[in-house]
């Protein structure tokens, strides 16, 4: 038998004390392979990229590693697993008293994120993944993820919004078709329309619900007339200090009714369409002529449907304009540098 001197002694009763805790109130769950086909499934979606070091440090490099557990040790479902490279595997597989460690949402989230950048390596051309791959391993790629995904994540938080509220702040909705007007030149044709289809529908969710809250609860008038001037000056902030307004009223005669030079100027044109008890437009054809990244002219038809009240009788303005539009691209947000209307036909109708 050893003897040990008083400190060994106590250090040794004081480990075994430990040991005893641990193996007493930390037993863990003892962990399940996975199969074949969830291990190949894993590595596949992912190309052997680790979900934190590219979550954490925008690496983009395959990696050597294993594929970890993600909560539960006994769930071997593939969405339970995740690849991860062996230095964040060994964290992730240790347990440490003093620091925090990775949690499982964490886990989740940057897994997300990398296999979205995966599938949009999927997508690019030819000519871009041989640029890429020119560039050196480890960061490779990143300028399309860096493009991409905060579209994604801001249509994904977009949708969650509207689900919440389907009278959603106009500033919100404006910002979002901000947020994501490089789709265009960094998606298909296919996905772009699908976000514009987005911002429209939400524009028109909160048109039917202003509508509808006006309907149930008329004294509030005023409260929307206030709404509808906090609209206007929001909705003149889409111009450019210089933007340009021209209106053809009569569609035989080449000298404007209406040439104005300044977002000052459009001020009363603005302020004009608050004498509406009610606007409906249904937008149509959209044609783009020129496109740059910072450039864009294009033609729009419209049905304007705009209605007034005097005297408790109602009147229906109804009017086909058509626009031709020329964006410009300021301080990273898309701006109206100009706008020629020409109103294909006018009719006024009484309402009942």
């Amino acid at each position: 038998m050893v003897q040990l001197c008083t400190y060994c002694a106590r250090s040794h009763i004081l480990g075994r004390f430990c040991a005893i805790i641990e193996g007493r109130f930390c037993k863990t769950m003892p962990r399940k392979p996975f199969p074949d086909s969830v291990e190949t499934a894993v590595l596949v979606k992912c190309k052997r990229r680790c979900a934190l070091c590219f979550g954490l440090d925008n690496d983009s490099a395959e990696k050597r590693g294993q594929i970890a557990h993600i909560e539960a040790p006994e769930d071997i479902d593939e969405k339970n697993a995740a690849f991860l490279g062996t230095r964040h595997h060994d964290l992730c597989d240790s347990t440490s008293w003093q620091t925090k460690g990775y949690t499982p949402a964490e886990l989740r989230s940057h897994q997300e994120t990398l296999l979205a950048f995966v599938r949009a390596i999927k997508e690019e051309t030819k000519p871009e993944m041989a640029s890429r791959q020119e560039r050196p391993a480890g960061r490779g790629g990143l300028d399309v993820y860096d493009r991409r995904v905060p579209i994604y994540r801001t249509t994904r938080q977009f949708i969650r919004d509207v689900a919440e509220n389907l009278r959603l702040d106009l500033k919100v909705t404006l910002q979002f078709a901000t947020d994501t007007d490089e789709a265009l030149f960094l998606f298909d044709d296919d996905l772009a329309e699908y976000l514009e289809t987005l911002f429209k529908k939400a524009l028109r969710l909160r048109t039917l619900g202003l509508m509808q809250r006006i309907l149930d609860h008329p004294e509030e008038a005023q409260n929307f007339q206030a709404l509808a001037q906090e609209e206007t000056a929001l909705a003149m902030s889409l111009l450019t200090p210089d933007t340009h307004f021209v209106v053809f009223m009569n569609a035989k005669d080449p000298m404007p009714s209406q040439d104005l030079h300044s977002r000052e100027a459009l001020a009363p044109v603005f302020a004009d369409l608050n004498k509406y008890n009610a606007t409906t437009h249904f937008v149509g054809q959209s044609t783009i002529f020129t496109l740059t990244s910072d450039r864009v002219n294009g033609e729009v038809y419209c049905l304007a449907h705009q209605i007034t009240v005097d005297g408790g009788k109602r009147r229906l303005m109804l009017a086909s304009p058509r626009y031709l539009d020329t964006f410009v691209k300021l301080d990273g947000a898309w701006l109206f540098s100009e706008r020629l209307l020409n109103p294909d036909w006018l009719e006024q109708r009484a309402l009942s």
